[in-house]
């Protein structure tokens, strides 16, 4: 069964996060994002710019869906200015037919719930750099 055929079947409602979707990021045409399978449980993942890229890697475990980051984006001022550029040179859109679809798929079984992208200080503790790496960042 789906998520939403397992809700139906059981009665219950949700918060229906798929509507995230419905948010689309638009990159400048100067940004390519790629990643790269570094071992089985490795993967790199890329963000390269005109003024610079951003390198991360995650590893898979065993016991959890979540990824966890082994290298952070930013790491430097350097990593800093491509960071920032990225975030001057990036849109966002509204995406009409995701949300149309998760619609049908989801009906009345709860209320659209999104996750807005996280700013600043979160951005950096949970996204970029790690709450160590910030902390000492900030300080400088």
């Amino acid at each position: 069964m789906t998520k939403s055929e397992m809700f139906k079947e059981l009665g219950c409602s949700a918060r229906i996060y798929d509507y995230s979707g419905s948010f689309k990021t638009e990159y400048s045409n100067k940004v390519k994002i790629y990643t790269r399978k570094l071992t089985e449980i490795k993967t790199e993942n890329v963000t390269e710019t005109s003024v610079g890229k951003l390198t991360s890697i995650t590893e898979k475990t065993p016991t959890s869906w979540y990824e966890l980051t082994r290298k952070w984006p930013i790491e430097n001022k350097e990593d800093f200015k491509v960071a920032t550029w990225i975030q001057e040179n990036t849109g966002w859109k509204w995406d009409e037919e995701h949300f149309q679809k998760t619609k049908k798929e989801w009906g009345n079984l709860g209320v659209p719930t999104t996750f807005v992208p996280r700013v600043n200080i979160q951005d950096l503790y949970i996204n970029t750099m790690g709450v160590e790496n910030a902390i000492y960042a900030l300080m400088d």
